[in-house]
C-alpha cells in the first residue's frame, strides 16, 4: 500500500510504464550480454592462445633444466649416505633424509615428463584452434593453406593397386 501511494506522489509522475518498453529494455539488455559475452570470449581466446604459444616455446628449455638437476641430484645422491654420515646424522635421520631426496628426484622426473605432456597437448590445442579458424574463414586474406583450400574428396572406396604396380 505505501508503495502504491509513493508511486502516485507528484515526484513520480513522469514516470510511466508502456507496454513496448519492457521488451525493448530486455532485447537491449540481450544484446548488451551478447556483446559481452563476445568480447569476453575474444579476450579469453587470444590470451589463451598466447599462452600457449609462451608454453610452447619456453617449454624446452626448461625441461632441459628439470632433466639437469635431476642428473645432478642422480651424482649427489650417490654419496649422500656418506655425506650425512660425516655431517653426523644418525640411522634414523639418515635414512629420512635419503628418502626425502629421493622422493625430490622422482617429483623433478614426474614434473619433467609433465611438462612434455602439457607441451604436446597445447601444441595439438594450437593446432585445433588453427583449423578452426582456417574452417571458419577467420584467417588473413591472402593466406590461405593450399591444404585446407583443396576441395575435399567425398568418402569413396580407395581402389586398390594390383601386383603389377607395387613391382612385385
Amino acid at each position: 500500500m505505501f508503495v502504491a501511494s509513493e508511486l502516485n506522489s507528484p515526484e513520480f509522475k513522469h514516470i510511466s510504464f508502456k507496454d513496448t518498453t519492457v521488451p525493448i529494455m530486455i532485447n537491449i539488455l540481450r544484446q548488451f550480454y551478447k556483446y559481452m559475452f563476445e568480447q569476453f570470449n575474444l579476450i579469453f581466446s587470444l590470451q589463451m592462445i598466447q599462452t600457449i604459444k609462451t608454453l610452447i616455446e619456453n617449454a624446452n628449455s626448461v625441461y632441459e633444466k628439470i632433466v639437469q638437476c635431476q642428473k645432478a641430484a642422480m651424482e649427489f645422491h650417490e654419496n649422500l649416505h656418506n655425506i650425512g654420515a660425516k655431517e653426523g646424522l644418525k640411522e634414523r635421520k639418515l635414512q629420512k633424509a635419503v628418502e626425502s631426496f629421493t622422493w625430490n628426484i622422482t617429483i623433478l622426473k614426474g614434473q619433467a615428463d609433465l611438462l612434455k605432456y602439457a607441451k604436446n597437448e597445447t601444441f595439438e590445442n594450437l593446432k585445433q584452434i588453427h583449423y578452426a579458424a582456417l574452417s571458419c574463414g577467420l584467417n588473413k586474406p591472402g593466406t590461405e593453406n593450399a591444404e585446407v583450400s583443396k576441395p575435399r574428396r567425398s568418402l569413396e572406396a580407395i581402389p586398390e593397386k594390383s601386383s603389377d604396380e607395387i613391382g612385385e
